[in-house]
């Protein structure tokens, strides 16, 4: 682009005018020379080993000079500036020989004074809109060669290092402005007003702060802020600054009550309002503005304590969350997050409940801390906590996921012992919702999370409420079921692939409902295993299935029959006691019972809950592991437990001719079946194809449609009887 005439004057364009208007924030602060400025240009003088660096502003008509290295040169005319064409290309710019370069040859700058021949310039682009405001240069007076792109791109980087310094200039300029105008309008204000730099030293006192604490601004500039706070409570409320800090100030800047301390040493209660902001350097400056609520706070604060919190933590109860969800504005968001602890029952029975309770306590003041006037933190009784924050549901997610993680990642330290717990989250959002209804939400959602297992959150959907009322329709009716006899065993046959024999059976659940006819277990098998009734009906599926197994071998057929644990047996901790009774009562050698547990339900218990698993395998009862394959940690579940037999689950079964990936995870789930001397047999073979590729490849054990759909026991029977004499 061709240089503007001798005295002719840049168009004023928008551009022009924003940019001009940077220059003026730069101009006032940075038109004086400064040693820092100078030791940059001299710097970039010797990195580029030129004899002449300079650091320009741009002004409307004029070029000026704000450091310089090697020699000093008046103001310049912007249309002689060399700079100008600098910030108009907006990219560093070189000129290796002026005097022979069209644009600049009869430049008075070239044929006079400094009798520039060599220039390389980089502009300074202000962070403010980004706008072009002057350039860094070095200037040789004789030509030399192009630069290279390092060091052009050097160059640059010494521009950016440069309008680093002049932003931080322009932002003090502006500081001070500011100190002027605030110290005029804090002098007028009726409450105390505190200000503190980054090392918590007093920068400003206003009068009130001097009426109210009894220390003359002149002696409390400069002295630590934390003087009027009592000694005690000095280290936490650094602490509470720093985390405010970090967040960015307290919500709305929602004011806190605080003991702070008088001259006299006399201790009061007041309301503070603190800010907390970034200054120059990225460090925290705070401000307060504290009144004086003694009295009147004590009198609310007795009333109020009692009826509104709890006892144990100190936290706030039900009723109180009630009054502040009520509170909360109808037409804005405001979200429910419903926590439920895992493990303080073990620590209970464990440990007593005067430990049991210090956990609680830690952990209460832990969520405290992470919730930091976010939101409400309540506890609704038990293990069970609530928080109320205003926010829409990206806000409640964000926050549901940092408290799992502070919990799960903290190790509670109590009494020489160290304890982890576990939480499940559910959480809700609506506008003008009554409290009953979202934390009633929060709560379905809540109890989703529980189903998924341990450490997860879950958000409340409309469909939960659907089915929930399906669900309590489904638990009144399986009550019914239980107290009425309504459940039945089907068998389903186990073949020996190798000749075609039924050698076992899996005892299958159904349920004879009064108006949907037999029902299959996914109907209603999610539903009871979370209720107490599943223990009652695995013990009675246990004693029917033994009972079978006798009269069968009373009829000349010795067939193993397989029956299917629920966790909540396993969490009754006396489960080998009750199966050695069930076989004692039925004559049942221990070898014909096969008990089938999925990784879910072992994943889901304590060690110590497992232990009767252990004890059971010591007396010669088969362990199955059902469903292999579909779990997170099997190949784990299999080194850790006796387990005799892993079933593979009828998902990979289905396409195995037709999915080469089906084909190849059977093939080696066969392989290590052997490998660990495992039985291995293959649910839900239904063709003669399926039946040869796996007797090909060495698995031992059927069962599927092929051999027999679940059936009563007097049909297993005769099938039995029909197969094995074939």
């Amino acid at each position: 682009m061709e240089p503007p005439a001798r005295g002719e004057i840049p168009v004023r364009t928008a551009e022009e005018a924003e940019r001009l208007v940077a220059v003026a924030a730069y101009q006032a602060v940075n038109a004086e020379r400064g040693a820092d400025l100078d030791h940059m240009a001299a710097i970039a003088a010797k990195l580029f080993r030129s004899p002449i660096a300079l650091i320009t502003i741009m002004a409307e008509e004029r070029m000026l000079i704000t450091a310089w290295h090697g020699t000093g040169l008046p103001d310049v005319e912007r249309v002689h500036a060399f700079c100008a064409q600098t910030i108009r290309s907006g990219t560093p710019m070189v000129v290796p020989d002026a005097a022979c370069d069209l644009r600049f040859a009869r430049n008075p700058l070239v044929t006079g004074h400094p009798g520039i021949r060599f220039y390389a310039g980089a502009p300074l682009i202000s962070p403010i809109g980004g706008n072009r405001i002057g350039a860094l240069c070095v200037i040789d007076t004789q030509p030399r060669p192009m630069l290279d792109e390092d060091a052009s791109n050097l160059l640059g980087s010494l521009a950016g290092l440069v309008m680093d310094r002049m932003e931080m200039r322009r932002l003090e300029g502006e500081r001070r402005d500011a100190v002027a105008r605030f110290t005029r309008v804090t002098a007028a204000m009726p409450g105390a007003v505190i200000c503190a730099d980054h090392e918590n030293r007093v920068t400003h006192w206003n009068n009130a702060a001097e009426k109210l604490f009894g220390w003359p601004a002149t002696e409390a500039i400069g002295s630590p802020a934390d003087r009027i706070l009592p000694a005690s409570d000095r280290a936490s409320h650094a602490a509470r600054l720093l985390r405010l800090a970090e967040n960015g100030g307290p919500p709305e800047h929602q004011p806190m009550e605080i003991t702070l301390q008088r001259r006299d040493g006399g201790i009061f209660l007041a309301e503070m309002t603190l800010a907390c902001w970034k200054e120059g350097g990225g460090r925290t400056a705070s401000a307060a503005i504290i009144r004086d609520v003694t009295q009147r706070r004590q009198a609310e604060r007795r009333l109020r304590h009692l009826a509104h919190h709890d006892p144990l933590t100190g936290l706030a109860n039900r009723v109180l969350l009630s009054e502040a969800l009520q509170r909360s504005p109808r037409s804005s968001p405001c979200s429910m997050i419903v926590l439920d602890l895992h493990g303080l029952k073990h620590v209970n029975d464990a440990f007593g409940h005067e430990v049991g309770d210090a956990l609680l306590q830690e952990a209460a003041a832990l969520m405290e801390r992470c919730i930091d006037q976010r939101g409400l933190l309540a506890r609704l009784g038990g293990d069970e906590f609530a928080v109320l924050l205003r926010g829409d549901a990206e806000a409640a997610a964000a926050m549901d996921r940092e408290l799992r993680e502070s919990l799960t990642s903290e190790v509670f330290r109590l009494r020489g012992q160290s304890f982890h717990l576990q939480v499940s989250t559910g959480r809700a959002t609506a506008p003008g919702l009554q409290a009953d209804s979202l934390l009633a939400n929060a709560d379905l959602a809540l109890n989703r999370a529980k189903a998924l297992g341990r450490g997860a959150g879950v958000a409340y959907e409309p469909s939960m409420r659907a089915e929930y009322q399906a669900r309590r329709t489904l638990e009144t009716e399986l009550r019914e079921a239980v107290e009425t006899g309504a459940f039945t065993l089907f068998y389903q046959p186990q073949v020996r692939l190798a000749d075609g024999h039924i050698i076992g059976v899996e005892a299958l659940l159904r349920w004879n409902h009064p108006r949907q006819g037999l029902l299959t277990p996914g109907a209603f098998l999610d539903v009871l295993e979370s209720s107490p009734l599943a223990c009652r009906v695995g013990e009675w599926a246990l004693e029917e299935a033994c009972g079978q197994a006798a009269a069968w071998q009373a009829a000349g057929l010795a067939l193993r029959v397989g029956v299917n644990l629920f966790a909540e047996q396993l969490r009754q901790g006396d489960l080998d006691r009750k199966v050695g009774a069930t076989l004692a009562r039925h004559g049942l050698p221990p070898q014909a019972l096969e008990l089938e547990l999925t990784e879910t339900i072992v994943l889901r218990q304590a060690a110590s809950e497992l232990e009767p698993l252990q004890r059971l395998h010591a007396l010669g009862i088969r362990l199955s592991f059902d469903d292999f394959g579909t779990g997170y940690a099997s190949l784990a579940t299999l080194k850790r437990f006796p387990l005799d037999r892993i079933k593979i689950d009828r998902g990979f079964i289905t396409d195995l001719g037709e999915d080469r990936h089906d084909a190849a995870i059977v093939d080696a789930m066969i392989s290590l079946g052997r490998s660990l001397g495992m039985e291995v047999i293959a649910e839900g073979i239904e063709t003669a194809e399926q039946e040869a590729w796996l007797r090909a490849r060495g698995c031992e054990l059927g069962q599927g449609y092929r051999y027999g759909k679940p059936m009563p026991a007097g049909d297993l029977l005769r099938l039995a009887q029909r197969r094995n004499a074939a």
